[in-house]
């Protein structure tokens, strides 16, 4: 991966510590590492943010930065990070 441009501002809500699914703890890592790496590969952001939030029954992972962006394609970056969230079967905005 890439050097990021700053550093990510980190929120963790609820029990993640708790999260005992190795499957979803692995796909949340690699789903991380690629938003991240996209967001180095694509110039212009100055802020980086990164929200877990855990409860019983959801658990929600966002990244979001203030850069230009890249387009919606049908390989790489978002389509990779929604392939990710289809095979746990879960909802990608």
């Amino acid at each position: 991966m890439s050097a990021l441009p700053v550093e990510p501002q980190l929120k963790l809500t609820g029990p993640i510590d708790q999260l005992n699914e190795p499957k979803l703890s692995d796909q949340l890592l690699a789903t991380l590492s690629e938003a991240l790496s996209n967001t180095a590969l694509h110039p212009g952001a100055d802020t980086i943010s990164v929200e877990v939030t855990a409860s019983p029954s959801e658990l929600l992972l966002r990244v979001q930065d203030n850069g230009t962006g890249f387009g919606r394609r049908k390989h790489g970056g978002l389509a990779d990070l929604e392939h990710r969230a289809r095979e746990l079967g879960v909802q990608a905005p």
